[in-house]
């Protein structure tokens, strides 16, 4: 036998000597399992007559490193995993089995099948509006109860009011709780303290403030006047007199209009005709299809105020506008009814529109500006 051949003989009788009793035997996960990404597992295995550490392993089906989870002393006999940690970065979701190796030696044991790592399954945010919910008229002003319920949300939430197609309107209040639900709200009333217009086609939204989930109202609800709102004129002792009511005119546009593929500017002066300074008044504001809006408003010595609506109709034809004024929580100064004339598909549409007023008086709309 040439040396060579020799020398190989007895290297391989020593190393079969030196491992001679010792033995290693994975016991778990020894196949069949599911450990999720990111969990703690106990990965366990026995051993005979081994003093050293142990190398433990992560290999694919085909038996290739997929990475080193740790060395550890051999007598221990777990290891807890946090699964997927690698010395080397983090194991993809796959099959595998563990390889437990006595370091220096060629004792070694695995998986005796393969075992599944898996991601993480996040349980999908769920937000559910239950107030309103459609067909409420709530008035300005007045308080009533925002709810919803939530599941699997975990960032904090913001209530905003939306019209019906989604375009938002205003935040109610941010910053919220999953949990807190119901929600007080002053209805129309905004975070920022100012008010939302009269309107019927609203929805509340509560989403969360990472956008995780979110629901809004299945109809439209109403936000209305509250005629409490409206401060009652001093009631003045007997023995003095009222001021005179105020001499003021009402204007409203009138004619004819653009067509409905596009928005158009309703508006309504008022004038005070005196050199005196007016007390507050209150403007009611209708137009035919879209409600009636409310303003609250004093006029200076001559003092013209113009007041603006932007409408768009789904339909053609006249519709009716109407501007009334009284004293506010008093006597009616002065009104007058108009109309304009809606064109659904012709784009040609007077220029100059007319201006009808409470005073009996018609003029261009530019000359009244």
């Amino acid at each position: 036998m040439r040396k060579t051949s020799w020398i190989a003989a007895w290297i391989f009788l020593g190393l079969s000597l030196a491992a001679g009793g010792q033995s290693v035997e994975v016991v778990a996960p020894n196949g069949g399992e599911i450990w999720v990404i990111g969990e703690n597992r106990t990965i366990q295995w026995g051993s005979s007559g081994v003093a050293g550490d142990v190398r433990i392993s992560l290999v694919d089906p085909a038996d290739n490193l997929a990475g080193l989870i740790a060395i550890v002393p051999a007598a221990t006999g777990t290891y807890s995993w946090h699964v997927g940690d690698l010395s080397a970065g983090t194991a993809p979701a796959g099959q595998y089995r563990v390889r437990v190796k006595v370091v220096g030696q060629q004792v070694a044991d695995k998986s005796d099948g393969l075992f599944s790592i898996v991601a993480v399954v996040q349980p999908t945010p769920v937000i559910t509006v239950t107030s309103p919910n459609g067909g409420e008229s709530w008035e300005l002003g007045t308080t009533h109860p925002v709810t919803w319920t939530s599941a699997n949300v975990t960032e904090h939430l913001r209530i905003s009011l939306v019209r019906s197609n989604g375009d938002p309107v205003g935040t109610i209040a941010e910053g919220l709780p999953p949990g807190s639900s119901p929600y007080s709200w002053s209805a129309g009333r905004f975070l920022n303290g100012t008010n939302a217009p009269l309107a019927a086609d609203y929805k509340i939204r509560v989403q969360a403030m990472g956008e995780q989930g979110g629901d809004s109202s299945n109809g439209v609800f109403s936000i209305v006047f509250n005629p409490a709102l409206l401060r009652p004129v001093d009631k003045l002792p007997d023995i003095q007199l009222k001021p005179p009511l105020p001499s003021v005119t009402v204007c409203i546009t009138s004619g004819k209009t653009a067509p409905v593929f596009g928005d158009r500017d309703i508006h309504v002066w008022v004038k005070n005709n005196t050199a005196v300074a007016t007390g507050m008044m209150h403007l009611e504001f209708y137009i035919e299809g879209k409600g009636t809006n409310y303003y609250s408003i004093s006029l200076g010595p001559n003092e013209l105020r113009k007041n603006t609506r932007n409408c768009t109709w789904s339909t053609s034809g006249q519709k009716t506008i109407r501007a009334k004024l009284n004293v506010q929580g008093g006597t009616q100064l002065a009104e007058v009814e108009g109309w304009v004339q809606i064109y659904l598909h012709d784009p040609k549409y007077q220029s100059e529109y007319l201006v009808q007023c409470s005073d009996g008086t018609s003029k261009n709309e530019a000359d009244i500006q």
